[in-house]
């Protein structure tokens, strides 16, 4: 995701986290709002694994499974 951020924002991301990069962006109109809310669900449950060792259950994976689905979608549809 983070590719795609550098794609849709350019080289002006230096030194922002990816959550602060994923609200400007989305409030600036560059990146939906649907699209930013997904994001931000996928990188929340990420951290929440790395972070915190929590293991997904079924319904926490299959969120994280379809919020990736979304974004891998509107990113082809970039292309």
């Amino acid at each position: 995701m983070v590719e795609m951020l550098d794609s849709v924002e350019g080289a002006k991301a230096k030194g922002r986290g990816f959550s602060e990069r994923v609200s400007q962006l989305r409030d600036s109109g560059s990146l939906p709002g649907h699209i930013a809310c997904m994001m931000q669900t996928v990188n929340s449950l990420r951290n929440l694994c790395i972070y915190e060792g929590h293991i997904l259950d079924r319904n926490e994976l299959r969120v994280s499974e379809s919020a990736w689905a979304v974004v891998k979608e509107w990113w082809k549809d970039q292309s």
